[in-house]
């Protein structure tokens, strides 16, 4: 829920989980009713039906947060509808370097282009970031993704990756 919510919104819930010592807690709860709407927030990767990994992928306009951070406003405010993001990895540790947030990834484009998108954005950092649970740089330019806004430091950069009509790439 973290780019769904306000920041605002999404710290109270942190918060009172941590209070109310529970998993998830609020946000958990948000995400629920996402899901209890119709809405399909990502995709999950399974090994022996058992869940290892998720990509967080869905139309930009649905991540309220990402138009509040300069870095990484949309640069086609007329095709945003048509714009996808792709802005929360994670792995089982048990499943690290097996390519599974790769095939995530893959799946996420599909996703996005399957349901109209003209482009899809992704927000990773450099590799070495101590917080990379939006992937990182290199996974997307090896995916076909180009820089658009370098991110600060180690922080988050706008990845973008154009898609053709006729190819889906």
């Amino acid at each position: 829920m973290f780019w769904r919510l306000p920041s605002s919104e999404y710290e109270v819930g942190f918060r009172q989980q941590s209070l109310d010592n529970v998993s998830g807690g609020p946000n958990k709860q948000a995400m629920e009713e996402v899901v209890a709407q119709g809405t399909v927030p990502g995709l999950l990767a399974y090994r022996d039906q058992r869940a290892i990994g998720w990509v967080g992928v869905s139309r930009r306009s649905e991540l309220v947060r990402l138009d509040r951070s300069k870095e990484l406003r949309s640069v086609d405010e007329p095709a945003v509808d048509q714009t996808w993001s792709i802005s929360c990895f994670y792995v089982h540790r048990s499943e690290w370097r097996r390519g599974v947030s790769a095939a995530l990834l893959e799946a996420a484009v599909e996703r996005a282009v399957h349901h109209g998108a003209t482009a899809v954005e992704a927000y990773p950092v450099m590799a070495g970031s101590v917080d990379p649970y939006t992937g990182y740089d290199t996974m997307f330019a090896d995916a076909g993704f180009r820089l658009v806004r370098p991110g600060r430091g180690r922080g988050r950069a706008l990845w973008r990756r154009g898609i053709t009509s006729s190819s889906g790439s």
